[in-house]
């Protein structure tokens, strides 16, 4: 009798741990959905994190953030591009009178990304002006390897099964609610802690997250506003005449005056300094352009041109000693062929040469990105070579200061030209123009 009632006692327990296991393991499987759903950090449900939580989204796919929000008919101005036409931020546009302008732009972008984003929304009725950020460092295949985020996003974002199954949004998603409620990030540590301590571990061993050395974060492809030390060091001396000799030395000299770059030696924020000598080397030792990216973007200008829809290019300044590598490193030639080609796909503004602008450490973050003072500017002077005399036009003239671009009565140079392009110069900023043939 004793053994029987062992027996069933054995075996009820046999059940219910069984019981107990499925329990779990269908909590297992679906609790990626209900965290999902609850959390939404990229607002396929309802609304996309916001604050920090949203920064945290973005920044862990930015492609995704952006497109799972983005609503066919509620835009008619797109910007595209990396992380320094993503500093045109929404805002910005708004408050000169664009109100329907969306940045599409991500932190790392490429120009196939460019591209992808653009091909899924070509055909929304309301877009009317298409704004991408460019420059000639885009153009190397083996720059971020050809990275392409969007594909990703558009699966992602188009299915809601797909969004409620996905483990990377739910490993973001438990980021955002740790971050919303901190005392379950506090919980989490502790029981990590315990769980370290019974295996003989310590769960704060490894590095700090971010913590990384100088070295690395001065790499503006590992660190986007990243918050450096600001000690000064030497930065790399510019000679005058510096165009010439590193890489230009057209025949035609006017053109050699427009890459000139002089500047006296001079003392730079560290986080800076370290980016041009760095940066040199990283971004132009063996450097080849792409046809197949130049075909990308020529795709996206001959759809625009058959749909009736504005293309501007713009080309983002960099502190002047950071132009300098580019000939230092003998793609001057290169360089002036970039805005050539580009200009006979649209309209290009170029802020990238030396100015009162590029010239001043204290208009950048670091020495690939401008900060928000000069972000503005370039909105306002985009705007007003989209839009000429309208209201929205008129808003940008009041806040016109020390960037003029050759438009709306701001004084020119005279232009310069060639059998591909003409080049007129403003305040800070240049127009490039396909030439009319015939």
């Amino acid at each position: 009798m004793q053994n029987t009632s062992a027996k069933t006692s054995r075996s009820s327990k046999i059940r219910h741990a069984a019981g107990w296991m499925l329990f779990t393991a269908f909590m297992a499987g679906a609790s990626p959905a209900v965290l999902n759903f609850a959390v939404d950090p990229y607002g396929v449900f309802g609304e996309a994190a916001k604050g920090t939580s949203g920064e945290i989204a973005e920044k862990a796919h930015y492609p995704l953030y952006k497109l799972a929000a983005y609503r066919p008919g509620k835009f008619d101005t797109i910007i595209l591009g990396d992380s320094r036409a993503r500093a045109l931020r929404d805002k910005y546009w708004h408050e000169l009178g664009r109100p329907a302008a969306r940045n599409l732009a991500y932190g790392g972008a490429t120009i196939p990304e460019i591209h992808s984003t653009f091909m899924a929304i070509k055909d929304d009725p309301s877009l009317r002006t298409i704004v991408i950020g460019i420059q000639l460092r885009s153009f190397d295949e083996d720059h971020k390897g050809g990275m392409n985020r969007v594909p990703e996003a558009l699966r992602i974002s188009g299915s809601k099964i797909e969004y409620l199954k996905n483990w990377f949004v739910s490993k973001i998603a438990w980021r955002v609610l740790e971050n919303d409620h901190p005392q379950i990030a506090q919980a989490r540590g502790t029981l990590g802690r315990a769980v370290a301590g019974m295996l003989g571990g310590d769960a704060n061993a490894s590095e700090k997250p971010g913590a990384r050395k100088i070295e690395a974060l001065a790499d503006p492809q590992n660190c986007e506003g990243c918050d450096l030390p600001d000690t000064a060091i030497q930065a790399p001396a510019s000679a005058p005449g510096g165009a010439v000799q590193g890489g230009y030395g057209f025949d035609d000299q006017r053109w050699n005056s427009l890459y000139a770059v002089n500047v006296a030696p001079r003392q730079l924020p560290e986080k800076i300094a370290r980016q041009i000598i760095k940066g040199g080397r990283n971004d132009w030792d063996g450097f080849e352009v792409s046809e197949r990216y130049w075909a990308m973007l020529a795709e996206i200008s001959n759809i625009a041109k058959t749909t009736g829809k504005q293309l501007v290019f713009v080309v983002p300044p960099t502190i002047v000693e950071l132009q300098k590598t580019i000939t230092d490193h003998r793609q001057g030639a290169e360089n002036h062929r970039f805005r050539e080609r580009l200009a006979t796909l649209g309209t290009v503004l170029d802020f990238d040469y030396q100015s009162a602008i590029t010239e001043e450490p204290a208009n950048f973050t670091d020495a690939y990105h401008f900060n928000s003072r000069v972000a503005k500017m370039i909105v306002g002077e985009t705007i007003l070579t989209l839009d000429g005399n309208s209201t929205t036009a008129a808003k940008a003239l009041k806040r016109r200061s020390e960037m003029l671009c050759p438009v709306s009565g701001a004084k020119a140079t005279a232009p310069i030209s060639t059998s591909l392009a003409i080049v007129t110069g403003g305040t800070a900023c240049r127009v490039w123009r396909a030439r009319e043939n015939g």
